[in-house]
């Protein structure tokens, strides 16, 4: 009996020990998860900070900052404004730098807004990036304007090619991540720090620490220790002592900037709750142990030996030891019936434990077989260009590829089950086809049907095939393919038929219009000669024989304005010859050779051609938009394909056209600008209206083929794509828009220099 006690004594004793080790285990890990959680809401915090330089470090006006500083200055202006405005306690700065070094940041002071010029060619931060470095964190510094931490990001200026042309830095207030360690308090003493991978405190609740002692270097060797601890990485907990009282840290690191946080309290706070848990426990420990006790003493009264035996005998089968062998246990009691009928349950549980285990291991090759058939199946589905969708007889889903989940956004563990039309909305319309297919057992396609994606119409085939089942429908499996740039080639392809096939009925019509157009001014010219010139012997005779003098007949002709009526027919003439040659050699096929053309001219013949062109001027009424012509004097000649350059010219002035009248714009302009660009010897030409601009989003998709943003049936969204092409590639230049919305549009194209006029 007494070892009886002592071992369910000894039992609670464990029991104690076990579970104020547990309680403290899940106290530390619950105080490192929440250290870890605040690491992560201040690591998400700089990622999303982060965007914003590396946004402005891919525009246009960044990409081209070492040809054109000012321009992007301009820009930056206008961003440095908006960020004080939208986050005034998070951006401080926001300044670039090209690749000499020089940099250039927005300033205010009592006259407004002005750009400061210096130089950080020998910092090594922008060594780093100029070498290749992606996007960094500087190490934290105090603001000398605001007296408060702050930080540098910046991000790499990456030319076409991928190469550093300079960076964009952005300085960032430490006022958030602040404010978060002020949250990390934990209990009533405790306080939470942040450090720099130097060690330097970023923050700590004494104001003296931050950004001027370092942990490593503090004069308490246990801190001090605790530093070298966190300067080793990772995240974990640290004990240590403070004026003899125990104390315990947890710290964890933020990954993307290299610095930790950490929260610092005693030991005694910490275990409070545990210790707390474990004095409840003592106390029902002893109480349960004396009820056991009590038990065990009554138990041991009434049971016999042959029970014990029995017991262990059990307990051997339990653990898989089957070779003891039967009870030999004789009486006639219940205990011998007990006994007798374990000696036959252990025979029948001998076979079948032998059938069992071949059964098992059939089972686990079967189940392994199947595991890695389902596998390989589901990597076929998932590599398939298609959408994949699987439906049982009732339009659930049973099958949902990567695809799927792609393109809807809704993962494979939420969409099985569901019904079909609730996690694809846009197959409502093939619902009765799906059912028909289920039904009747026949595959079911429907091609080229037009969806919205964004802002452009797209197409898609789909095609419904049968899950055929010996007795009854099953399901179905549904199929979906973008043919969005196969439509939209098809419908290129017609274009460029009717274009070519209008083309050439233009050409053989203004061919035609040439004869009868030569005949009527040439008459007009001999009718003037005719009827002016008084001296000629052919008048004077017909006028003697008429007894008409052709003095009469010239007073008459000049009484009755018929010489201003020929000088009439002579200019129209004149003129529709012009439009008929201008568009001759508009239409005329290219043959893709470069020769000298004057950039002016061209301008102006594509502006006459727009003129006459029936499209703009049913529609757009062109000749009601005002040009104003801004020309350099003595430009140099381009060598360029005049017709294909035209195109050009000739689809922003259409689309300029077309957005005005959309928006109604009062007092409609262009304002054609052609200029020379010193260095690089280039020609540059801006074609700029007053229309209702673009924001950024058209903006940045303006140039992408089938991009448009007129009604469908109206525009391929080609035009502009083309152009850019033939500016880009065909004549290495380069191609930009400049544009805000209410603001107008500022197509520039520039072009390499051919020679002097």
């Amino acid at each position: 009996m007494p070892i009886i006690i002592l071992g369910l004594l000894s039992l609670s004793f464990v029991a104690y020990s076990s579970i104020k080790i547990v309680i403290e285990t899940e106290l530390s890990s619950s105080m490192l998860s929440s250290v870890g959680k605040s690491a992560e809401s201040i690591n998400r915090w700089l990622a999303t900070i982060m965007i914003e330089p590396e946004t402005i470090a891919s525009t246009p006006a960044a990409k081209r900052i070492n040809e054109d500083f000012h321009n992007f200055d301009r820009q930056n202006l206008n961003r440095h404004i908006t960020l004080h405005r939208q986050h005034p306690d998070i951006f401080q700065d926001i300044y670039a730098a090209n690749r000499q070094g020089e940099y250039h940041t927005i300033i205010k002071d009592e006259k407004g807004y002005s750009v400061f010029v210096g130089d950080i060619e020998n910092r090594p931060y922008f060594r780093s990036i100029m070498a290749g470095g992606p996007t960094q964190i500087t190490p934290p510094l105090i603001s000398r304007t605001t007296g408060i931490p702050m930080i540098f990001i910046v991000a790499p200026i990456l030319d076409g090619k991928e190469k550093p042309q300079g960076l964009i830095g952005a300085g960032i207030s430490l006022k958030y991540i602040q404010q978060i360690a002020q949250g990390l308090q934990a209990g009533e003493t405790g306080y939470g720090f942040i450090i720099a991978q130097d060690g330097t405190y970023i923050y700590h609740p004494d104001d003296e620490f931050i950004m001027q002692k370092k942990i490593t270097e503090l004069e308490n060797p246990s801190i001090k220790a605790l530093g070298k601890s966190i300067a080793a990485g990772g995240s974990g907990m640290y004990r240590y002592y403070r004026n003899r009282e125990p104390m315990v840290a947890f710290y964890h690191p933020i990954p993307i900037s290299g610095w930790v946080v950490a929260t610092v309290l005693p030991e005694k706070e910490l275990f409070a709750p545990a210790i707390q848990a474990v004095k409840l426990l003592i106390s029902i420990t002893i109480i349960f142990a004396g009820l056991i006790a009590i038990a065990i003493i009554y138990a041991m009264q009434r049971l016999t030996r042959p029970l014990q035996t029995l017991a262990d005998r059990i307990g051997q089968i339990a653990a898989g030891n089957f070779k003891g062998g039967h009870l030999k246990i004789e009486s006639n009691d219940e205990i011998g019936s007990l006994s007798k009928s374990f000696n036959e349950m252990l025979d029948g549980l001998e076979n079948q434990r032998s059938e069992v285990k071949t059964l098992v291991n059939k089972l686990q090759r079967t189940v392994k077989d199947l595991q890695k058939a389902k596998t390989y199946t589901a990597g076929i589905i998932d590599s398939m260009p298609s959408i994949l969708i699987g439906v049982d007889k009732n339009g659930s889903v049973t099958q949902w590829n990567n695809k799927a989940e792609n393109a809807t956004g809704i993962p494979i563990g939420q969409a099985m089950g569901k019904p079909l039309n609730a996690v694809y909305p846009r197959i409502k319309s093939q619902i009765d086809n799906l059912h028909r297919t289920i039904q009747n057992r026949e595959i079911i396609a429907d091609m080229k049907i037009p969806f919205k994606k964004g802002a452009y119409v797209a197409y898609e085939n789909i095609t419904i095939f049968p899950l055929n089942a010996p007795e009854e429908p099953v399901g179905a499996v549904i199929r979906i393919d973008d043919v969005t740039q196969q439509v939209r080639m098809e419908e290129m392809m017609i274009q460029s038929e009717k274009i070519l096939s209008v083309g050439g009925l233009a050409a053989g019509m203004a061919h035609e219009i040439n004869n009868p157009l030569a005949g009527m001014i040439q008459s007009a010219n001999v009718m003037k000669s005719r009827l002016e010139n008084i001296d000629m012997p052919a008048n004077l005779n017909a006028a003697k024989e008429l007894g008409i003098s052709m003095e009469d007949i010239a007073a008459f002709m000049k009484k009755r304005n018929i010489f201003r009526m020929l000088d009439a027919i002579q200019k129209s003439g004149s003129r529709a010859a012009e439009i008929v040659s201008t568009m001759l050699t508009f239409a005329r096929e290219s043959d893709a050779a470069m020769s000298l053309h004057s950039p002016d001219q061209l301008m102006d013949k594509i502006l006459d051609l727009a003129a006459t062109d029936y499209d703009l001027k049913k529609q757009y009424d062109f000749k009601s938009i005002q040009i104003i012509k801004e020309y350099d004097d003595n430009l140099p000649m381009l060598r360029c394909e005049g017709s294909k350059i035209q195109q050009v010219f000739l689809n922003i002035l259409r689309n300029g056209a077309q957005a005005m009248q959309t928006a109604q714009t009062k007092s409609p302009q262009f304002i054609i600008r052609i200029y020379t660009e010193k260095e690089p010897a280039m020609i540059s030409m801006e074609i700029e209206d007053n229309g209702p601009g673009m924001d950024r989003a058209i903006r940045s998709k303006v140039f992408d083929p089938f991009f448009t943003t007129k009604p469908v049936g109206i525009g391929t969204g080609l035009g502009l794509s083309v152009s850019y092409f033939i500016i880009t590639e065909n004549h290495k230049g380069t191609m930009d828009v400049i544009s805000e919305p209410g603001k107008g549009s500022n197509f520039i194209i520039r072009l390499p220099v051919g020679t002097k006029k």
